[in-house]
């Protein structure tokens, strides 16, 4: 038989995750930087066992059966006060979507608001989740220069104005604000101002991902562009995989009623309902004001694990690769010198037993690779974070010196 697969199914590729993670479950002395996810020891298993059980002794027929697409009106009610107070963003003209992890929102934006051949930008390195859902919608990731503090403006207009010239239709901009996947960095105040006026003034949406935004370390925080959104263009991700468990796969969307109402009628048809059990578990959770002390218990450990990278890779990693420091999330980036050979690093790093994600991975434009890595902090423990360093930084030294 001689399949005849979609465009949509030709654009997909395996994940260079778990290529990585396969290799390493065969190698026991392998110590992975590269899987971005939460820690295990913050998941509260005892209090999410408790609230399953609450579940199925209140509301056990409801928990089982079929659920609304939009989602269970308690914990969507939940997720807007939370949003209101952590987030300052205004409810009012705001719905919320619940969603299948952050994921299915990754692929509800683009199937709502896109149309095949539009352009999305994206930041020059992004999570490579959302270029699979934007090409598996046969749009086309168009890369942003980023500087240390995001997205950079000018290059940004630039962009616009090549689409423009060419009549190509931007489709949405695709952000992750707060320390992002996989460079860690941060969107300051002013420029999330000057993002949304260029989006008005170029007539696109802005998709605000933000699965990070609690886990903030240091710094001050920095409101969302949804709650500096005037016009109904910002559509906001929040997930409760970073902040809860990652495997009860609840996120959800806040956007418009309008926007809102269409994602909801091309969810239905992707999984005719989004997850009551789960939804409920998390509702208790939070009623029962459990959420903000264990979002302080997380944060208070992965700036553990942060720091312990940071001092690690200053303290072994060649002085011609540099990092970032990030105020929060899971992530840091290191580049390697610009004559560098990245793929024989990253070869070099699985011979040594560590696993680190290439720029490669997170590139819109194949072309365009770049010549660094991501490291997650947040998985490893702080004595494997100290070892794999050391591992890392023997490789640096080995190709670029002291």
């Amino acid at each position: 038989m001689e399949y005849r697969f979609s465009n949509r199914a030709l654009s997909a590729k395996p994940s260079r995750i778990r290529e990585i993670s396969a290799r390493g479950a065969v190698d026991p002395e392998f110590i992975s930087f590269a899987i971005g996810n939460p820690a295990y020891e913050t998941f509260p298993v005892e209090d999410i066992r408790r609230c399953a059980d609450l579940v199925y002794e209140r509301v056990p027929k409801y928990a089982l059966q079929y659920g609304p697409t939009i989602g269970d009106d308690g914990f969507r009610a939940l997720v807007k006060e939370r949003l209101q107070k952590v987030m300052g963003i205004n409810p009012e003209g705001n719905d919320i979507l619940v969603t299948s992890g952050s994921q299915q929102g990754l692929t509800l934006m683009p199937m709502t608001m896109a149309n095949e051949g539009d352009i999305v930008l994206v930041e020059e390195f992004t999570y490579m989740g959302a270029l699979s859902c934007m090409r598996g919608m046969c749009t086309r990731p168009v890369g942003v220069k980023v500087d240390e503090d995001g997205i950079n403006l000018e290059a940004l207009e630039e962009a616009c104005i090549e689409a423009k010239k060419y009549g190509a239709t931007i489709s949405y901009l695709y952000l992750i604000p707060n320390f992002q996947n996989p460079m860690g960095v941060c969107l300051p105040l002013e420029k999330r101002k000057k993002i949304l006026e260029l989006a008005s003034k170029y007539d696109f949406m802005v998709y605000e991902d933000n699965p990070y935004g609690e886990l903030r370390y240091s710094g001050e925080h920095i409101p969302a562009l949804k709650a500096l959104d005037t016009e109904g263009r910002v559509v906001y991700a929040g997930s409760f995989s970073k902040i809860l468990a990652s495997g009860i796969r609840l996120g959800f969307i806040c956007a418009s009623e309008a926007v809102i109402a269409k994602m909801s009628a091309l969810k239905g048809n992707l999984d005719s309902g989004s997850p009551v059990s789960s939804s409920l578990i998390a509702r208790y959770f939070m009623e029962e004001g459990k959420l903000d002390p264990h979002v302080e218990k997380t944060c208070a450990l992965y700036a553990k694990k942060r720091n312990a990278m940071v001092e690690g890779l200053d303290k072994y990693m060649s002085s011609k690769c540099t990092k970032t420091n990030p105020e929060g999330g899971m992530f840091l980036w290191v580049t390697l010198p610009e004559d560098a050979d990245a793929d024989a690093v990253f070869e070099a790093c699985l011979e040594n037993h560590i696993g680190v994600i290439p720029s490669s991975c997170f590139a819109p434009d194949e072309e365009k690779p770049g010549k660094a890595f991501r490291l997650c902090f947040a998985t490893p423990t702080l004595e494997e974070i100290e070892l794999g360093c050391k591992r890392f930084g023997d490789v640096t030294k080995k190709f670029f010196g002291e």
